[in-house]
């Protein structure tokens, strides 16, 4: 199916765990455990429809969210008669302000990993429009807003994944997208697209700026980004990372598509929440990096409604000198190095 994106597929059940994901492996191999096809929205596990019950509505606009309440809860009150008259009183539509930023990025040092965005790699723009076609497709027909992309570890692409397929996804879909960057201290999205970090989320939270001002717009797709922003007057970080997700559904509601580039989620307490409370998630392995063990650890650590697929890196191995002489094309046909 290409080298740059072999398989969308959920890793639970393999049964070699210690062999490197993607490396080498069939088809068949990798879609063992079940998964999403996200061509036709089938459950390999099942071959049935796979169906979202997520039923949850937020009932603010603020970074002081109230808990979600489900449809249930609401009518069982009594304050409202229906389930139309609920989304009437609680999902309020939200005025939206464009940024007071907006950027082309023809005036912007990209990256060449986001091959989205560069004409270096066609074979690598393909496979994103098609990765990011069938993410559309998943997320119009179950009706999804906020995804989530992270990794088992460290260095596997997440980040330049999700900023590719954010990209596309603002030119192939019609309403607006938004690529928020979890990172408190050195953004890679920032990095990739060539933009200086300014106000962010963490601004958001502790008040300094609003959205028009965090929120930079990037043209000709569209593309909404939010950046950390600066943690330095941030007494407790850890503090205002558990309130990114009271952001995130303010976000929901101001954008059609949320896409979240979190930090990997082995070692993150804070990603195994924000994988629980948002729509779905992906996750992003490198072939011939990481073992099926830790994928399969990873993917269960989303539970199992909001698990959309693993995105694999296919890799390349060059023999060298020393500890650091691997050498793979994981990210869309680049060579890059493992520290």
């Amino acid at each position: 199916m290409g080298r740059v994106y072999k398989a969308l597929v959920r890793a639970e059940r393999w049964s070699d765990h210690e062999r490197p994901i993607g490396a080498p492996s069939t088809d068949a191999d990798l879609i063992e455990g079940g998964g999403i096809d996200f061509s036709t929205g089938i459950d390999f596990a099942t071959h049935k429809p796979f169906e979202f019950t997520g039923d949850e509505f937020y009932s603010g606009n603020s970074y002081g969210l109230a808990p979600a309440v489900s449809t249930e809860e609401v009518l069982a009150s009594g304050k409202l008669a229906s389930l139309p008259a609920m989304l009437d009183a609680v999902v309020k539509p939200i005025s939206f302000e464009e940024p007071e930023e907006i950027l082309d990025v023809s005036n912007l040092t990209i990256d060449p990993h986001i091959a989205a965005l560069t004409a270096d790699d066609s074979l690598a723009a393909e496979r994103i429009n098609t990765l990011s076609a069938r993410i559309l497709n998943i997320v119009l027909r179950r009706k999804l807003k906020t995804l989530l992309v992270t990794s088992a570890e460290g260095g596997e692409g997440k980040s330049s994944v999700a900023t590719n397929v954010a990209w596309t996804l603002a030119k192939q879909s019609k309403g607006r997208v938004l690529l928020i960057d979890t990172a408190p201290k050195s953004s890679p999205v920032c990095r990739f697209l060539g933009l200086e970090e300014k106000l962010g989320w963490i601004n958001l939270v502790d008040g300094s700026c609003a959205p028009k001002q965090a929120i930079v717009r990037l043209n000709p797709n569209g593309l909404y980004v939010l950046s950390a922003g600066c943690a330095a007057d941030i007494a407790t970080p850890g503090a205002c990372e558990a309130r990114l997700e009271d952001v995130i559904a303010d976000m929901k509601l101001r954008f059609e598509i949320v896409i979240v580039d979190s930090s990997a989620i082995l070692g993150s307490l804070e990603t195994q929440s924000l994988a629980a409370s948002m729509d779905g998630a992906v996750i992003v392995a490198l072939a011939g990096h990481t073992n099926h063990a830790k994928v399969t650890a990873a993917t269960k650590l989303v539970p199992k409604e909001r698990r959309l697929g693993v995105v694999l890196n296919e890799a390349e191995f060059e023999r060298g000198h020393g500890t650091d002489a691997f050498a793979s094309r994981g990210k869309f046909g680049r060579k890059r190095r493992r520290a």
